[in-house]
């Protein structure tokens, strides 16, 4: 089994320059330390993975990110699916954990990176004229999910490692975003949705969509 790590990978280099900063501060001025060393463990919490318990199941699907749903709708998907999708949006502070997870356990069937606008994660034109990554995922039901990291006015970096025709399973970690952002989830119209506007949910650990029996 492959050991947790509780820093995101994609962190070190960032935390290796903020303790270097802070190193140096130490000799020049207990203020430039002071602050040096609040930019230092302010990284350190932004990139943090805690473990979670991700739920077994077939038909299951949990949320791809940390943060607070801001949207459940039914929608056109009209630029991978190309049919009727129930459409979840999760979005992220810059106080949330940033690492996101797969939804489903799959084969990933296309990846599609979209330079775009910056416009505020949460508001409606982001889903589209946004910064995004779009993951289109086949489950073991046949049924395809699409999960997409839009970048919001802060989020400047989008990171998924995720490949075409490679299996997932539910719950692991494939990227992430900085500072701030959004993960909207795609489910067919047959699934049910689990969870409410305004709730809270964690990333492969909440339960936010399922196949209907």
């Amino acid at each position: 089994m492959k050991k947790h790590s509780f820093i995101a990978r994609e962190g070190y280099p960032l935390i290796a320059i903020a303790a270097a900063m802070a190193i140096v501060a130490w000799f020049i001025h207990w203020i430039a330390f002071g602050a040096s060393a609040a930019v230092f463990v302010f990284v350190v919490y932004f990139f943090r993975n805690p473990r979670r318990e991700v739920p077994c199941g077939n038909g299951l699907v949990v949320s791809p990110a940390d943060g607070k749903v801001i949207g459940i709708e039914e929608v056109e998907e009209k630029r991978f699916i190309h049919s009727p999708m129930k459409r979840i949006s999760i979005f992220m502070s810059p106080l949330n954990v940033h690492v996101n997870r797969v939804p489903v356990t799959g084969v990933v069937k296309k990846v599609s990176y979209n330079k775009g606008k910056f416009f505020p994660a949460f508001a409606e034109k982001a889903s589209l004229d946004n910064e995004q990554n779009a993951v289109v995922m086949e489950c073991g039901t046949g049924d395809p999910v699409l999960f997409v990291q839009i970048a919001g006015w802060l989020a400047r970096r989008i990171v998924c490692h995720a490949r075409e025709g490679e299996m997932w399973q539910k719950g692991a970690v494939y990227g992430l975003i900085r500072f701030g952002s959004r993960v909207d989830v795609y489910v067919p119209m047959s699934y049910t949705i689990d969870v409410s506007l305004n709730q809270r949910v964690k990333a492969g650990e909440s339960v936010i969509a399922e196949e209907k029996k």
